[in-house]
């Protein structure tokens, strides 16, 4: 999955599939920019076993995002902050997981103790950010 992000995909997940006589497979799904269709449709039948790609095109609605800072006991972390529009008011704020990660690493906790004290610490920005 690492190679098809580095060549520039949106989004690539897996997903367990049953196949035509009852055989399991796995799909591989990768979300791309129009322009780049023909680059991943050759890594995915230069790197899997597949003989053929099916490619569909879909509108996306995006949330417009934000990057800032948080400072938690273990660093400054960084978040994501949604809106549907500038000055709108905020959707979500959303800790960025390699951060919180790192964070853990360092400290050796759980992640998921960094993610809640990020998500504490960005009540108080939210605040602020609202129009």
């Amino acid at each position: 999955m690492e190679k098809y992000f580095s060549q520039g995909a949106l989004d690539v997940f897996l997903t367990p599939i049953i196949m035509k006589k009852g055989r399991l497979g796995t799909k591989l799904s990768v979300l791309c920019k129009p322009g780049d269709v023909k680059i991943f449709a050759e890594l995915i039948l230069k790197e899997t076993s597949s003989l053929g790609v099916r490619i569909g095109y879909q509108n996306r609605i995006i949330a417009l995002r934000e990057t800032a800072k948080v400072n938690t006991s273990y660093g400054p972390i960084g978040i994501k902050i949604a809106r549907l529009a500038p000055g709108e008011p905020v959707l979500r704020i959303t800790p960025e997981y390699e951060d919180c990660k790192a964070a853990a690493k360092t400290y050796g906790i759980p992640i998921s103790r960094v993610y809640q004290e990020t998500l504490k610490a960005a009540e108080a920005l939210q605040e602020s950010l609202e129009p």
